[in-house]
């Protein structure tokens, strides 16, 4: 059996035998966990391979491009191979949102169970998520969404009791020079922001799409680390708490570090105007620090990105109307779907914002071609 056959295997067996009542503690059937297991050869040569980055396979990425594709089974299959790394909520919810959209309204259940009892509490979300569309009106699903709200609900006097704390630490960034730097002299920067759950060195990607960059790129890190897909990534919104006060200060915090960085960039170097770019989460704090500081920006750059709402109130969007804004999304993106995108872009142009939107035919991606756009539109 070859090692990604063997990774799915035991994957899925772990899963097959957990109990999906919310209140239980659950647990697997151990025999068939430890027959998977006993497929491994610890003395094989090439067993230790799998530690190697170069031999690693993101599943969760497998995943998101078999769904935007419509293939949900395999979408499944690599949401099932994602969980071996980390029993993640957010994982859990997408397998239940592959198995609706297959048919399979028990195991979409089963698996949106797992989600809620690990910490996916977004009721509004799961009640008007099309992917649930096609078994909303069986019978299992309703009793299980009734289930769910009353298992949240009991959940929120502990949630309630929890006390969070404004903590200050320092964050990493990546500063990169253009080539033939000369201190003296003066340079546009272009602060960027990665996306959900990775990291600064994740978004150098996107000053190797700018062809001979003649401006200073700086990539920011957020300050909420995450697992995932086994490994250690930040997330720029703080996800651990389903309540919303203090969801928007820790949105507050990370605006403020953000308008630090801008200031202390501009001390270390010697500037010729600040753009600001995110790709998805960090679109969506684009927007946040950009309209919110539209004279500290030549303009922002929101790449697959979106608009939090409770974050930016029609009035705190109309006072940033001095900001350039253009856009990037993709048509057939499913993790920030288009519509949401074209949304933001609309408020914007409601507003009467200087606002562009490049549109193209794939997924949640830094596209090559939008990237050339938007350095055009920079005048750089």
């Amino acid at each position: 059996m070859s090692k990604f056959t063997l990774i799915l295997f035991i994957s899925i067996t772990f899963l097959a035998g957990c109990s999906p009542a919310l209140g239980d503690e659950g647990g697997y059937v151990e025999q068939e966990y430890l027959g998977g297991i006993s497929l491994i050869n610890p003395r094989h040569e090439n067993v230790l391979d799998f530690l190697e980055d170069s031999h690693r396979m993101d599943f969760y990425t497998l995943a998101l491009k078999a769904y935007e594709e419509g293939d949900y089974e395999n979408a499944a299959r690599f949401h099932l191979a994602s969980l071996q790394d980390r029993q993640d909520e957010n994982i859990m919810y997408f397998l239940a949102c592959d198995y609706a959209l297959m048919g399979e309204p028990e195991l979409a259940v089963r698996a949106l169970k797992y989600a809620v009892k690990a910490g996916f509490h977004h009721l509004d979300h799961i009640g008007k998520d099309p992917d649930f569309d096609g078994i909303r009106e069986t019978d299992v699903f309703k009793e299980a969404l009734a289930e769910i709200t009353e298992y949240v609900e009991a959940q929120t006097d502990e949630e309630e009791r929890r006390l969070y704390f404004e903590a200050t630490a320092y964050s990493p960034g990546i500063a990169v020079l253009p080539d033939g730097y000369a201190p003296d002299n003066a340079y546009p920067v272009l602060i960027a922001l990665h996306g959900g759950a990775h990291s600064a060195e994740k978004i150098l990607e996107l000053r190797d799409m700018f062809e001979d960059p003649d401006f200073i790129f700086v990539a920011l890190q957020a300050q909420n680390p995450v697992i995932w897909e086994g490994k250690v990534g930040y997330n720029w919104i703080y996800r651990d708490t389903t309540d919303r006060e203090v969801q928007l200060r820790a949105i507050e915090m990370t605006e403020r570090y953000i308008m630090d960085a801008v200031a202390m960039i501009k001390d270390e170097y010697k500037t010729d105007g600040v753009y600001l770019a995110g790709f998805s989460e960090g679109g969506a704090m684009a927007y946040i620090t950009g309209i919110k500081h539209p004279d500290s920006f030549e303009g922002i750059i929101s790449i697959s990105g979106f608009m939090v709402e409770a974050a930016l109130t029609d009035e705190i969007v109309a006072a940033g109307n001095a900001l350039r804004v253009f856009a990037i999304h993709g048509s057939a993106d499913a993790s920030i779907p288009y519509e949401r995108g074209t949304q933001a872009f609309e408020r914007l142009i409601d507003s009467g914002y200087d606002a562009e939107l490049y549109t193209h035919d794939g997924v949640h991606e830094l596209n090559e071609e939008g990237i050339k756009k938007a350095r055009a539109w920079m005048g750089l």
